[in-house]
């Protein structure tokens, strides 16, 4: 990686990281770490899909725990981000099954199903 002292050195940098970026074709599963995640679940969920990952019943995969997600009411949740950007939020995942849903979103893309979650829902008080 090239050091960067300028803003062309900045720039060639950020062109490199986007050429690798677009080279990756692994999806990755984020798992909710915040503290609702834990005390729902997720760390089952974890040993789960890592189990999975291991066995090759889910391949191309990177598992990354992260912090809060937002949505308490649906832990445990991950976000399966697919390798073309986009993203699905599931929640309300159980460890026993979590390794087959899983398995089921990645293989096509899917966006819609039963532990699919809106993102980026916003409320208008002034309307409740």
């Amino acid at each position: 990686m090239k050091k960067i002292t300028d803003m062309k050195s900045y720039l060639e940098v950020k062109n490199e990281l986007s050429e690798i970026k677009k080279q990756n074709t692994n999806s990755k599963i984020l798992i909710g770490y915040g503290t609702c995640g834990i005390a729902a679940g997720a760390g089952e969920i974890y040993e789960a899909l890592e189990e999975s990952i291991i066995s090759g019943e889910i391949l191309n995969c990177e598992l990354v725990k992260v912090g809060c997600v937002g949505y308490c009411h649906a832990e445990p949740t991950i976000e399966l981000q697919y390798p073309d950007g986009t993203s699905v939020l599931l929640g309300n995942l159980h460890p026993h099954t979590v390794p087959e849903v899983v398995a089921g979103y990645l293989s096509n893309f899917k966006k819609k199903g039963k532990h699919v979650l809106e993102k980026n829902v916003t409320c208008d008080v002034t309307k409740v």
